[in-house]
This record gives C-alpha cells, sequence and structure tokens, in this order.
C-alpha cells in the first residue's frame, strides 16, 4: 500500500485487490498452520499462542484491506504527502514486527520492537493531528468525515501491531 501510494499515486481497485489476495493468502496459511498444529504435539511455543500471533497478523491484513478498501473509494486525485509519511510509520512497524517475530525467543527484538513502535504511533498520531487540522479549511462535510476516516486507520493499524506486541511478549515470557 505504501508503495502504491508513492509511486502511483491514490490507492486504486488494483491495490486493494492485491491487499485481499494477500489477506486471502494469509488465511489460507492460517487454516494450514491451524491443520497442522492439531496433528503436532512437539512445537517450541505453545498451539493458543501460535494461533493467537496468527489471529493477530491476520487482524492487521484485515485493517490494510479496509484502509485500502475506503482509499480507493475515496477516488481523490492526489493523496496528502502527510498520509504517505504515516504509512512508511505502518511499514517501518511492519518491519520491526517481522524482525521481532523472527526472533521470537530474544527479548531484545521485541523490546526494540515495543520502543519502535512507540515512536511510530507518537509521530502518527502528531501527523494525523495536522491532517485534520488542514480538513478543516474544506466546505464539504461529507469529504471532511470521509478524509477523517482514512486518516484513522494508520493509527489503527499501529494499535493492532501493539496488541501483536504484547502477545509476543506474554509468549516469551510464558515459554522462557
Amino acid at each position: 500500500m505504501l508503495r502504491g501510494l508513492r509511486d502511483e499515486g491514490p490507492c486504486g481497485r488494483g491495490g486493494f485487490r492485491r491487499i485481499e489476495r494477500m489477506w486471502h493468502r494469509a488465511a489460507r496459511i492460517d487454516r494450514h498452520l491451524t491443520s497442522r498444529l492439531k496433528r503436532t504435539i512437539i512445537t517450541p511455543l505453545d498451539a493458543e499462542d501460535i494461533r493467537s500471533l496468527s489471529s493477530d497478523l491476520t487482524g492487521i491484513l484485515e485493517s490494510l484491506k479496509e484502509a485500502a478498501w475506503e482509499q480507493s473509494n475515496l477516488r481523490a486525485a492526489a493523496i496528502p504527502e502527510l498520509l504517505t509519511s504515516m504509512y512508511e510509520s505502518v511499514y517501518h512497524s511492519s518491519q520491526g514486527l517481522l524482525h521481532a517475530v523472527s526472533t521470537l525467543p530474544q527479548e531484545t527484538a521485541i523490546a526494540d520492537f515495543a520502543r519502535e513502535l512507540s515512536g511510530h504511533r507518537r509521530k502518527v498520531k502528531q501527523l494525523q493531528r495536522e491532517l485534520v487540522a488542514s480538513l478543516m479549511e474544506q466546505a464539504d462535510p461529507v469529504g471532511i468525515i470521509a478524509w477523517k476516516h482514512v486518516y484513522d486507520w494508520p493509527l489503527t493499524i499501529l494499535v493492532r501491531f501493539h496488541k501483536t506486541a504484547c502477545g509476543l511478549q506474554r509468549t516469551r515470557l510464558k515459554n522462557h
């Protein structure tokens, strides 16, 4: 979504379709993972922890899909640069999450992700305030509401990242 915003402008139906395909692929992986966990007795983590992490990651993808859908419905000529910056923070947070998950037993990766995520949330909140303030110059109340909702999505996605970080920390503490 970030690449589409930066390179192609507003996320049109094509961007939404790509995210929807990722979401469907994640759902297939989730079903496959669940069926394999039912057959597997020995795992380094509890099956419920793996299922919880999988559910959290699916929730993040669902949020991205909904954000892309709402943005594609706006049919805007240009996306504000600050919104692109918000999604850059989301993208960087996703990289931190990937690192934290791939090095799950290590506490430092999870702590670094949580610290980085906190900084990204502060940045996104600030950018969101600036964007909402600029909305007040518009005369169209429906447009204001629609754009405000689009501006809420990056923060919503980061909240889902935070929930995932908390789950990772619980898993690490429980299995350590």
